[in-house]
């Protein structure tokens, strides 16, 4: 019976389902201040690695001064349109008093002031040389600050959470002990953090490591879970040209290759990555966009870059999301797994992994992202569903199946299905089988008391037919002449058992526009903003307003006043020449609050002049 069977069996293809997605996670270095040795290697020559939120010097060079309020917000808002939902920020915790005033720590720092910020988690990287031997673990009293101040980040209610939990990343994992004496200090430590945030929350922190490049990964193999709760990779690059440890060639030195290279390019790289750990290990997909460090190969303050080092192509937005849409499913088929992935990065200009708007390339990077996680078209296999269909033509040999055909058969894309034929008077029974591909042919024979039947190669593309007759002598051909009894149909539809999960259009959210009235009481001076207060104040969420107040002819001087409605307190701002009138910069326009500004005729720029009937005109500042 198998054998005529076997010839019908065929492949089942599988069909795309909607699903709810893994998170996404984007990386970001904030060396971009004032003041970093990196932000002046990003120069002419290197063009394509300028992010839209620069801007040029007088002299042509181009700043790159990003640590303002106005460019996280902003910064905030591409990623969430684009369905990006945590920033992971790597944290120089250890150089500064609270992880938020040292230089790289700044852009974190107004990302939790942002009025935004409820729109994009956030979690740490942190790192052993920064909390390590050289810095608090060996200093009781330092690393109990330490923990205190990863506490307070952890405590935030836009941490970010996988499966409830706090997600925290760890560079350097791969030589995680070097900074801590021992590999037992470092435990104890690492358990230490865990315990103390779990005391203070009710929440184990799942602590990810975190290799610096796939050349590394081989080296984590005794972390986990000796200390790692799972594994990620910073970035995946085409490094050396050798064959490393584990038999794998890295291709050529100092030559491009193709992104999308599935051996040696970022792409392939990333795969390999992923595809090193077994099932048991909780592994969370690195996502490399690019890697091009050419800018730092001898002009890197701090690392010496290998001059053998080869790069990837600069990548199209459409092979960034093809890799992040594969990587999705990856995710989805893999038993053990956190839900999440890591996209190195947001801002990695010089070494060439970045999402963030370019001045050149525009955010086509982020409208291609948008298309696979807006949507949410995580492709799965359908649910196979077994459907049964009977047919009763005379009592008896009712075919019944006692199974959901769950258990495989003995050829791919089949399934075992068990069987039961009751009973019949009169005569004996003959059961056939027959698929849309054979014809019907005799499978068994069962007395009055019928019987059971195991068929193991139920294909899940081809509807099967059992059909039971009543005969006298069961023999090969003696159903053409027998009385059909019941007929049993197996078929398999694909369906989402599931909830169906509904494409939501994004919704883009609006910037504080700024609101402007005036009034006028007397007088023909005016005070006329001449910028819509889009420039970074001297404080955090403010701008800088520029007035121009023309002249007035019945007065000796201008009086200018200020009045916030925080301190419903009228102050003297400045005086004018009322001939003349003049210019006044107010840098310290709050985004909550609304700001009046007055102007009065004075005979001598005194204050008793300050009084309704010398009012000339007022203007109302505010953002909504």
């Amino acid at each position: 019976m198998k054998l005529i069977l076997l010839w019908f069996l065929a492949l089942l293809v599988y069909l795309p389902n909607a699903q709810a997605r893994p998170s996404v996670g984007a990386i970001r270095w904030d060396y971009w201040f004032g003041g970093s040795p990196y932000s002046p290697l990003i120069t002419q020559a290197w063009d394509l690695r300028r992010p839209a939120s620069a801007t040029r010097n007088n002299d042509g060079t181009i700043n790159m001064q990003l640590d303002r309020q106005e460019v996280v917000d902003q910064e905030i808002l591409d990623a969430s349109n684009a369905g990006i939902d945590y920033f992971s920020y790597v944290s120089y915790i250890g150089y500064d008093g609270d992880g938020l005033t040292f230089g790289p720590n700044r852009a974190l720092a107004y990302h939790l002031k942002s009025n935004y910020k409820s729109k994009m988690k956030f979690s740490l990287i942190l790192s052993s040389h920064h909390l390590g031997l050289t810095k608090s673990a060996n200093n009781h009293t330092a690393w109990e600050k330490t923990k205190k101040i990863i506490l307070s980040f952890v405590e935030r209610p836009e941490f970010m959470r996988v499966n409830s939990k706090p997600l925290i990343y760890f560079m350097d994992a791969e030589i995680f002990e070097n900074y801590w004496g021992s590999s037992e200090e470092a435990r104890q430590k690492l358990s230490e953090l865990k315990t103390y945030i779990e005391s203070k929350t009710g929440q184990t922190p799942i602590v990810v490591a975190l290799s610096w490049t796939n050349y590394h990964w081989n080296l984590l193999a005794n972390k986990i879970p000796n200390f790692f709760d799972g594994v990620t990779s910073y970035a995946n690059a085409p490094t050396f040209d050798n064959t490393d440890a584990n038999g794998f060639n890295w291709g050529q030195a100092n030559v491009e290759i193709a992104y999308a290279d599935l051996e040696k390019g970022c792409v392939g790289r990333d795969r390999k990555f992923r595809n090193s750990f077994n099932q048991d290990v909780y592994v969370v997909p690195s996502i490399t966009t690019g890697w091009d460090e050419r800018p730092l190969k001898g002009t890197d303050p701090y690392y010496q870059r290998d001059l053998k080092n080869s790069w990837c192509s600069h990548a199209k937005p459409e092979e960034i999301a093809n890799h992040v849409a594969e990587t999705l499913n990856w995710v989805e088929a893999r038993s053990k797994n956190l839900n999440t992935v890591l996209m190195y990065a947001w801002n990695e200009y010089l070494e060439g992994g970045f999402l963030a708007p370019m001045v050149q390339d525009g955010d086509a990077r982020l409208k291609a992202l948008e298309k696979v996680l807006k949507t949410a078209t995580v492709t799965q296999p359908l649910q196979k569903v077994l459907k049964k269909e009977t047919l009763q033509f005379a009592s008896g040999g009712v075919v019944s199946i006692t199974n959901n055909c769950a258990v495989s058969g003995d050829y791919p894309n089949t399934c075992k299905a068990e069987l039961n034929i009751g009973s019949v008077t009169g005569g004996v029974i003959a059961m056939t089988v027959k698929s849309e591909a054979t014809n019907e042919t005799l499978a068994a024979c069962f007395l009055q008391s019928g019987g059971n039947y195991s068929a193991p190669w139920i294909n899940y593309n081809l509807k099967t037919k059992f059909k039971t007759y009543l005969v006298s002598n069961c023999t090969t051909d003696s159903y053409l002449s027998g009385k059909p009894l019941y007929e049993l149909s197996l078929s398999f539809v694909e369906e989402n058992v599931g909830t169906p999960i509904t494409p939501i259009t994004p919704v883009v959210p609006i910037g504080p526009q700024l609101q402007v009235t005036k009034q006028r009481f007397s007088g023909s001076s005016s005070i006329n903003l001449i910028n819509n207060c889009s420039e970074a104040g001297d404080y955090a969420n403010t701008c800088a307003a520029n007035f121009q107040i023309t002249s007035e002819s019945s007065s000796t001087t201008i009086i200018y006043t200020v009045e916030s409605s925080a301190s419903g307190q009228e102050v003297m701002a400045t005086c004018f020449n009322a001939a003349t009138g003049g210019s006044y910069r107010a840098p310290w326009i709050n985004y909550g609050l609304k700001t009046t500004f007055r102007t009065y005729k004075s005979s001598n720029c005194l204050k008793s002049d300050i009084k309704s009937q010398n009012r000339l005109e007022q203007s109302e500042l505010w953002f909504k």
